[in-house]
């Protein structure tokens, strides 16, 4: 059986028994609790199904109000800029855009209802296993993203490779020269992720933050 990734969230104000009754203790800002995975009903949809320990019983519920995900789960997307173009910071940001949006856009088929024809409707389907969930939970959570450098166009299309090696979605972007590098079509930026940020770590780790 596929084992579960449990989320942890982090508490961002006290909650106590006042507030909700059904709890046998008060939690404090700042405290980490597991998301409880395998509840079937009694959580209001204010709330979440929560543990102590991951996946253990009891659960309680929590108010969604009073968590985040803990910062260090979060799934998140690496972006990598090449340096050496020299481009401007408005070009790199549109780049960076172009390859995050450019890992999702990969799982979008358009639905077309004749052949030839615009469509307004896309199917979104994201791999199975552990990396769906981690697209899931970064589509549906903050978005972590995190913006690197690379020195040379070799350095990062071996990170970029290295990434589909190791399953993590990925994209390579291609800039058509209208606006800059003469005319020339040039390799600019890639994104990696979203997936498990330690598996993404050890892949842009040595890069620096641009």
């Amino acid at each position: 059986m596929e084992k579960v990734i449990t989320k942890r969230f982090q508490l961002i104000r006290d909650v106590s028994c006042n507030e909700c009754q059904w709890l046998d203790r008060d939690f404090k800002k700042g405290e980490i609790v597991f998301e409880y995975p395998l509840y079937i009903g009694g959580v209001t949809r204010g709330g979440i199904a929560c543990s102590e320990n991951d996946s253990e019983s009891p659960f309680f519920e929590l108010p969604k109000d009073a968590l985040i995900v803990y910062k260090e789960d979060a799934p998140k997307q690496v972006i990598i800029i090449r340096k050496d173009l020299n481009m401007r910071k408005g070009k790199m940001v549109s780049q960076g855009g172009h390859a995050s949006v450019g890992v999702i856009f990969n799982y979008m088929t358009p639905n077309y209802k004749n052949p030839g024809e615009m469509t307004r409707e896309f199917t979104l389907k994201l791999p199975e296993g552990p990396v769906g969930e981690f697209m899931y939970r970064w589509m549906t959570g903050i978005f972590k993203k995190i913006v690197v450098g690379a020195e040379t166009l070799n350095e990062m299309v071996d990170a970029y490779n290295e990434a589909k090696k190791e399953g993590i979605p990925c994209s390579i972007i291609e800039d058509a020269g209208l606006t800059e590098f003469g005319g020339k079509v040039t390799i600019t930026a890639v994104a990696i992720g979203p997936d498990d940020p330690e598996k993404i770590d050890k892949i842009t780790g040595k890069f620096s933050l641009l």
